[in-house]
């Protein structure tokens, strides 16, 4: 995806700054995605903050809702990346067989 798209995407979806995000990152990352990253790059997982399309994706929503600042953004991102990972993780347990006793 060019990030013009991505500029285009953004301005069409969520009611307020953090739909926004959450929307187009549900569109973009997967919940296995989520739970391989971090927002801040912490334990050796891709530090995410500083792809340049995710700066893209804040500028477009705060070029929509500029009140929707870039801690919000930053904040709310780390929000989804910790929250989204969760799914997977619980997907993952299931598919894991009990141990024999």
């Amino acid at each position: 995806m060019h990030f013009d798209e991505a500029r285009k995407l953004v301005c069409r979806i969520g009611e307020n700054g953090a739909d926004f995000m959450k929307n187009v990152f549900t569109l973009i990352y997967d919940d296995k995605f989520a739970a391989e990253n971090t927002w801040m790059g912490k334990k050796n997982k891709l530090n995410l903050s500083e792809l340049k399309f995710n700066k893209t994706v804040r500028e477009a929503i705060q070029s929509k809702f500029p009140d929707f600042t870039s801690s919000d953004f930053t904040r709310k991102a780390r929000e989804w990346f910790r929250l989204g990972a969760q799914p997977y993780k619980r997907r993952s347990n299931k598919l894991t067989p009990a141990p024999e006793t």
